[in-house]
């Protein structure tokens, strides 16, 4: 038997290498002439060294020698650094990724202590080996060192292990865990700002288990819910929920998946202490590889206000529908509908239950009647007739003045009165014993909304509503814009029927008018042609039984023709009933001679067209009369004079002389305030301070006083004079005397006023943005018809202000409605959409925006550039009447 362990071991092997099928203990202790229990710790020891593997067969332990690999030579196959010691610490191997990472070669390490190597890392594991020593068992070491100026972190796995030989030692696994730390501190300074940010968040956020333990809320969830901390960690989120919404929230939460992980849904929860709160909440899954959830993430908001605007909104969407379906009723209305019961209709129509009733007023004597009535209680249960009046009260006269005016006043005030119904008292009042007492003081107990129907400034009817008390009320700012409606709806059905009712009596006196008359039917033929216009024209039905006849004899030029026939059917195709459509021909009689003709055409109701012909060819000798005494007039200078910037009147020319009857040596020197009437004290002063400011005024029209004490019309403008250096030192007027123009005006304001009465009033609706550029929101037909749009889409694409003819007309319109919040029957020359000009009367209601800026415009557009027409031929007559002539500016040359 050898003395050596070494030769002992090497003898079993050698001895196992020849019986591959291997050996029992006491097989090998009987060739080897060994003690047992030798051979025993010898073959442990190789078993331990892993050399030699043992199979169990029964209670028999058979040896053979182990085939495999050398640990050394699959080193290089592993990323990890692998150092090999033996029991002295001195290095025995280092694979490739070891020597790579050092920078340096196997035989500078093979051989040599660790503790004599200079490389940080090595220094470290020295460091490390020194304080633990070899001990049998694993374990783990994280340490840290610098290299090249930056922190490297690794972790090291001490193997004990035994070699081939049987001698023990050491493997040292380094793992390089710098990015693993890098990352760690940096998801860690990452989760600080998570935190930091969610709770900087308006909305609730909160981390909750599958089984609904909150792990995470921030300091709006807490506060919402009134939890502190300790109590966040300790509350279930599902205790939180509504009972009646927890069973659906659960479903929802159970229906997320990997992928689809996310929804949004809206739950109630109940703070503590608190009621149902109405919250929306988006939860998100995150799961684990399995598929499993590991927690859900949620964020919620208190959509309480949002709910409140949901149902704000939807209900002025309904108001938005019932005002926008109205006017297409009152649109497709007849005259001879009954325009009050539907007003009644409507207004009952607003709020279930409510009753109302609609009363017809005159502008003048204040005498109001019941007219129609709607709703669950008939008020004309309370009366034996149904149309009931309200006459004045009787003396004394000074107390009846006063009530019927307040009533009025109240009534025309613009905005819904409450508490109302005072007409519909007044009249149980007077009926006394005639109503039905129960039914009136039903009714009279009710709460009660009062609105007045305005038009043109007058009151003409009143709406009086009616709800039980502790019904819901009807919105009164619904009630005022629909009663805006009804009122130009009342407005129009009223034209209508004195439409109606003029064409009747005027197809009566027909025959007899001193004017030629001709009517067309729908077909284009001559129905009637009256006496006169034979006697004017000479043509008699048989001679021009069609429009065609009338052309082609009236217009014997072809070009002529063709432009009176394209005029025609243009006015017609844009024209409404009612509505006059004034032209100026030359027209060829039936004895040849030519007249020139102004033509009046009106579509009647039932399509038929009314033309009424007048023979203008003396007033055209009568304008070119007028058209040389305004070359003359023209050729003379207009007044002109000059002050200083105080008013001491410098120079003074002749045709000053003749407006103001003062002769230059009178006024010069003198102060021009003696030019002021006194009703207009104070005036020059404010426009002598406006050109001191550098403002010129350009035609100003005011009134000035001669020197015989006559007040007169002038027309005045007004500059500043510069000395050298810009600075103003006076100022020039250049005056122009138009007393008979306004002369003019007053005449034809009052032919204005008699075609209000016989004409039709054509009114668009609108509503549009209030800011500088504007945009329509909504028009009706006759607002497209007026600005000469075939659609609403068309007329939206452009924008209001460039319809108005002159620059800044849009901005003016603005400023009065932000000083004034309306304005009424405003004159203004819009641009239509072939670019035509056309007069409209504007009347609109501002809606402001809480900031104070104009958020949109209600209003109404009516066409009176007829009415401009006849006004201008007017003025033309009144030149031929046997008033003395008066120099005026002449007209555009026809």
């Amino acid at each position: 038997m050898n003395s050596s362990s070494e030769e002992r071991i090497a003898d079993i092997k050698n001895l196992l290498a020849h019986h591959p099928q291997g050996l029992s203990i006491n097989e090998i202790a009987g060739r080897l002439q060994r003690h047992r229990n030798s051979v025993s710790r010898d073959l442990h020891a190789l078993s331990l060294s892993g050399q030699v593997i043992q199979h169990a067969f029964g209670t028999t332990r058979v040896y053979s020698l182990a085939k495999r690999t050398p640990v050394s030579s699959i080193l290089d196959y592993t990323s990890d650094m692998i150092l090999t010691l033996d029991r002295n610490n001195t290095i025995l191997s280092a694979n490739v990724p070891l020597l790579n990472f050092l920078h340096c070669s196997a035989d500078t390490l093979i051989a040599k202590s660790i503790h004599a190597q200079e490389h940080p890392m090595l220094n470290a594991l020295s460091g490390y080996l020194i304080h633990e020593g070899h001990h049998d068992e694993q374990h783990a070491y994280e340490f840290s060192v610098t290299l090249e100026g930056q922190p490297s972190f690794f972790q090291v796995n001490k193997v004990p292990t035994v070699f081939e030989n049987g001698a023990p030692g050491l493997v040292l696994i380094v793992h390089d865990v710098t990015s693993g730390v890098c990352a760690r501190e940096h998801l860690e300074r990452v989760d600080l700002q998570y935190r930091a940010i969610i709770e900087a968040m308006h909305e609730m956020v909160v981390r909750i288990l599958p089984d609904g333990s909150i792990i995470f809320a921030n300091g709006v969830f807490s506060s919402f819910f009134s939890l502190s901390p300790d109590e966040g960690r300790t509350v279930s989120f599902f205790t939180l929920v509504y009972p009646k919404d927890l069973d659906g929230f659960l479903s929802h939460l159970a229906s997320l998946t990997p992928g689809k992980p996310g929804l949004t849904i809206s739950v109630r929860v109940t703070p503590q202490g608190g009621s149902p709160v109405w919250s929306r909440w988006t939860f998100h899954g995150i799961y684990d590889r399995d598929s499993l959830v590991l927690v859900y993430q949620g964020i919620g908001r208190d959509i309480r206000h949002e709910l409140e605007t949901r149902k704000h909104d939807s209900l002025y969407m309904k108001e938005m529908a019932f005002l926008t379906s109205k006017p297409r009723e009152f649109l497709a209305m007849t005259p001879d509908a009954d325009i009050y019961k539907i007003i009644a209709t409507h207004i009952s129509g607003m709020t279930p239950g409510a009753s109302a009733a609609v009363f017809d007023i005159d502008p003048g004597s204040l005498e109001c009647v019941l007219k129609a009535t709607s709703g669950e209680i008939s008020l004309k249960q309370c009366f034996e007739s149904g149309a009931i009046t309200l006459p004045a009260p009787p003396s004394p006269p000074a107390e009846v003045d006063r009530i019927s005016v307040k009533m009025r006043d109240e009534l025309l005030s613009g905005s819904p009165i409450i508490p109302g119904g005072f007409l519909f008292r007044k009249l149980l009042t007077l009926q006394g014993a005639e109503a039905d007492i129960s039914s009136c003081n039903a009714i009279a107990e009710m709460d009660a909304i009062s609105a007045g129907l305005e038009a043109k400034g007058s009151l003409v009817g009143a709406v009086e509503v009616f709800t039980r008390r502790g019904q819901e009320r009807i919105d009164p700012h619904l009630i005022e814009a629909y009663l805006s409606i009804a009122s130009l709806a009342l407005q129009r059905w009223q034209s209508d029927r004195s439409l109606k009712e003029s064409e009747e009596r005027f197809s009566r006196i027909a025959s007899t008018n001193p004017h030629p008359i001709s009517i067309i039917d729908s077909s284009g033929r001559y129905i009637y042609l009256s006496p006169r216009f034979t006697e004017l024209f000479g043509y008699t039905l048989d001679d021009i039984p069609t429009g065609k006849a009338w052309f082609m004899q009236a217009f014997p030029d072809l070009a002529e023709q063709k432009l009176a026939r394209d005029t025609w059917k243009c006015d017609l195709a844009e024209s409404t009933p009612g509505e006059i459509r004034p032209r100026q021909f030359r027209v060829r009689c039936k004895d040849g001679i030519f007249k020139e003709i102004s033509f009046l055409p009106v579509t009647m109701s039932n399509g038929q067209q009314l033309v009424v012909y007048e023979d203008v060819t003396p007033q055209l000798e009568a304008v070119q009369t007028r058209n040389l005494l305004f070359d003359i007039f023209r050729s003379s200078h207009d007044g002109i004079f000059s002050a200083t910037i105080d008013g001491r009147i410098l120079s003074w020319n002749p045709a000053a002389e003749q407006i103001y009857g003062y002769s230059s040596g009178e006024l010069e020197g003198r102060d021009v305030r003696i030019l002021e009437p006194p009703a207009l004290k104070g005036e020059i002063s404010a426009i002598l301070e406006r050109v001191r400011k550098g403002e010129h005024i350009v035609n100003h029209v005011t009134q000035r006083k001669r020197k015989d004490g006559r007040v007169i019309d002038v027309c005045l403008t007004v500059s500043p004079i510069y000395e050298e250096g810009k600075t103003i030192m006076g100022a020039s007027t250049i005056i122009r005397d138009i007393t008979a123009q306004k002369s003019e005006e007053r005449l034809r304001q009052a032919e204005m006023q008699y075609r209000k009465h016989v004409g039709n009033i054509n009114v668009g609706v609108y509503r549009s943005t209030g800011d500088p550029e504007g945009r329509f929101v909504w028009g009706n037909t006759s607002l497209l018809r007026i600005l000469g749009y075939d659609t609403l889409d068309d007329l939206q694409g452009v924008p209001v202000s460039e319809m108005f003819l002159h620059t800044g007309g849009r901005a003016e319109l603005l400023a009065e409605l932000m000083q004034h919040g309306f304005v009424k029957n405003r004159e203004i020359i819009l641009r239509k959409a072939d670019g035509s000009p056309i007069h409209v009367l504007v009347t609109a209601l501002a809606t402001f925006a809480p900031d104070g800026s104009i958020s949109h415009i209600n209003g109404i557009v009516e066409d009176i550039t007829s009415q401009r027409v006849l006004e201008q031929k007017v003025a033309r007559l009144s030149g031929l009447s046997g008033e003395p002539p008066v120099i005026l500016p002449a007209p555009p040359r026809e």
